[in-house]
């Protein structure tokens, strides 16, 4: 599909996209307990100890330690560019793209105590088959104090290549550990926004047919720096 967005970017903008033959698709299904979705988003217990909690808002009418995207079946391939960025990440919760088929979760993670802490958010793979965590791209954008940061992560192709259009990735952490990121100074009242988005990324050489019918489940848990240090 990307091959074929680059001979005709005015096909591609007209949405006429039901034309497009030999797309490769994967299904991405993922669980915890009875329910479903891409992105599993958990809170540790030391965090609810000090009152921090997530909302899939911003007015945080609904505050938990656990939230969770809603599944996409039937993904085809993509690449950077077809992503709605923008919109995605000024859509609470679950964002749908009207042609494109990826996650797109927006989230709020908020500290409702007294005390400054820091966090600590690591994304892991729980469970994979059909070598499709090889092809995926997670990307997580984050405003925190006026700030915002993209970061794209994807797993160490096994051949160097060249990827048109697409921001610098960085590398899995291991096979199982997607990124562990931090942010200190976490003070009483403050939040922090998310969006984390996950697709396959059609240029990549893994992209293959070995990837048909695959299945990925992921985890992005927050916990506490100093609580675990303290351990």
């Amino acid at each position: 599909i990307y091959k074929k967005y680059l001979r005709n970017k005015t096909f591609l903008k007209m949405g006429i996209i039901v034309t497009f033959i030999a797309l490769l698709i994967v299904t991405f299904i993922t669980y915890y307990g009875q329910n479903a979705g891409n992105f599993v988003l958990s809170i540790d217990e030391d965090l609810k100890d000090r009152s921090v909690y997530m909302s899939e808002t911003v007015d945080f009418i609904n505050p938990t330690a656990m939230l969770q995207a809603d599944a996409v079946y039937d993904a085809r391939d993509i690449t950077y560019t077809f992503v709605n960025i923008d919109e995605a990440v000024n859509t609470d919760g679950t964002y749908k793209d009207p042609y494109f088929k990826y996650v797109a979760y927006t989230f709020y993670i908020k500290n409702f105590g007294y005390e400054t802490t820091d966090l600590e958010y690591t994304t892991t793979i729980n469970s994979v088959s059909g070598n499709v965590d090889k092809a995926i791209r997670i990307m997580v954008i984050t405003q925190y104090q006026d700030v915002v940061q993209q970061k794209i992560y994807m797993a160490k192709d096994d051949v160097e290549y060249d990827y048109e259009d697409i921001p610098e990735c960085i590398e899995f952490l291991s096979e199982k550990m997607v990124m562990q990121e931090k942010i200190t100074g976490f003070f009483p009242d403050e939040q922090i926004k998310f969006t984390v988005f996950m697709w396959l990324e059609g240029q990549d050489p893994d992209t293959n047919d070995s990837i048909l019918g695959g299945k990925v489940k992921l985890q992005l848990r927050f916990s506490c720096i100093d609580s675990e240090s303290e351990q």
